[in-house]
């Protein structure tokens, strides 16, 4: 038995994380385009190949290490590079300084090439190990001076490591050049096997952060929706035909290539029919949320001394204008029309009678304290010096409670699945739906009767 409430929430989530999660991909393709991920992976790649394992200190120091040394040394390295053109000390550094390598690489500020093939790191690695000796730059490299530069190494600028994985492979090619050419190439390329899952695992953490960012910046509350989506069956029902619309577009399905333009309006096209749904995002920021207005301004006479903010809320401008706000209120009250109920026995006319609406008066007069302090709050909001550090105020009231902060880090696990993973479920779950069929009013259903007779299935 199936209920089909439950499968329609599940397709209404489904479905924001499968948008969300194109969203983030194109993000994450700009990002990725300016940290230059691809050619910093294969950089680090072929830097582990020539050069010593760094020392392992455990966990806890091994992350100093990374940020207070390693990190520092990078950034700086990176800052040089930009500025000066020094002479290159390292064996990694020379191999990178190779005239192919900068051929390789797109301009000035993006100098390291994303790709290279295994037959141009051996090209390139025999020749720095021949250049290594000066005068050799015009020279033809054969097998006897490569390993005779190698066996020296002159200055040690080959890391002993790395020299050590040399001279075995030069044994190995037993003289002929061509066989240890071939070898480099078979080293590069199982070093690349693990280079992709560094790659791979870099992009699946960046999706991670962006969809957390998206997640907090958009209240995209995974917890919140659920419950919103099973008390709301008008919502749930737009949600799973929006699911549907997208489950046979094709387009979603591309997600971990490049997002075309037609792709991306697409899903700025269904973001916004999600937010009509369902009303993602912040809101009003606090500006109606009396809750907030009272921890807000507890906050602003902390330590007994009004801030700014206090200051302009208990304002004689902020009254008055709070008190003609109510004022209109109250005058918008006083006749109204009011359709009387039709004696249809008689087949009597319609009769509009002109009525106090003292209930609603009464319901103002009664709040008015309340309605004039949200008032004067709300006025806040429209002050440039207020406003967006009150917004980041109510953000970080909200965010701050076990339920959110769950709901927060579900919707970013789900964008860090990927666009592909959701396509596919969202498939599964609107043919899993097209294959039952509501049994009785209380909301479960059975499967459909596929074998061509009248009788049903017993739920």
């Amino acid at each position: 038995m199936f209920n089909n409430s439950i499968l329609d929430v599940v397709i209404g989530l489904v479905l924001i994380y499968l948008v969300y999660s194109l969203l983030a991909t194109a993000i994450q393709e700009s990002v990725s385009t300016m940290l230059q991920t691809r050619a910093s992976t294969l950089y680090k790649g072929i830097r582990s190949m020539l050069t010593n394992t760094p020392k392992d200190r455990g966990t806890v120091m091994n992350f100093i290490n990374y940020l207070f040394y390693k990190l520092w040394i990078e950034i700086g390295g990176w800052f040089k590079s930009l500025v000066s053109e020094n002479e290159k000390s390292s064996f990694y550094d020379k191999f990178y300084d190779h005239p192919t390598i900068k051929n390789y690489g797109e301009n000035l500020f993006f100098k390291k090439p994303s790709y290279l093939t295994a037959e141009n790191f051996s090209t390139i690695l025999i020749e720095t190990i021949k250049n290594l000796e000066k005068g050799n730059e015009g020279s033809l490299a054969t097998f006897p001076l490569i390993k005779s530069i190698v066996d020296n190494n002159n200055n040690n600028v080959i890391d002993h490591e790395t020299r050590a994985i040399l001279i075995y492979h030069l044994n190995e090619a037993a003289g002929d050049l061509d066989v240890f050419k071939h070898r480099m190439e078979k080293w590069y390329n199982d070093t690349m096997d693990r280079v992709s899952g560094w790659y791979k695992r870099t992009m699946q953490f960046q999706l991670l952060i962006i969809g957390l960012a998206l997640a907090i910046t958009l209240n995209i509350d995974s917890a919140e929706i659920a419950t919103y989506l099973s008390d709301n069956k008008p919502a749930r029902e737009q949600m799973v035909k929006l699911g549907q619309a997208t489950a046979g577009n094709q387009k979603y399905s591309a997600g971990d290539s490049l997002i075309t333009k037609e792709v991306f309006d697409s899903v700025k096209v269904s973001i916004s029919k999600i937010n009509t749904i369902i009303g993602l995002g912040w809101g009003d920021f606090g500006s109606s949320d009396s809750i907030f207005r009272k921890h807000r301004l507890k906050d602003s006479l902390h330590w007994g001394k009004p801030t700014k903010q206090y200051i302009a809320y208990t304002s004689a401008v902020f009254q008055d204008s709070a008190n003609a706000y109510f004022s209109r209120l109250l005058k918008d009250t006083v006749i109204v029309k009011s359709v009387a109920v039709a004696d249809t026995a008689a087949n009597k006319p319609l009769a509009a009678t002109p009525v106090v609406r003292t209930a609603y008066r009464d319901s103002l007069l009664t709040n008015k304290e309340s309605i004039i302090a949200q008032r004067k709050f709300a006025l806040l909001y429209d002050n440039d010096d207020f406003d967006s550090s009150l917004k980041r105020s109510y953000v970080w009231y909200r965010i701050w409670s076990w339920r959110k902060v769950f709901g927060f880090m579900l919707t970013a696990w789900a964008i860090g699945l990927g666009a592909p993973f959701w396509f596919d479920l969202l498939n599964k779950f609107v043919k899993l739906r097209t294959a039952v069929k509501p049994a009785n009013g209380s909301g479960s259903s059975t499967p459909k009767n596929t074998s061509g007779s009248n009788d049903e299935i017993d739920g």
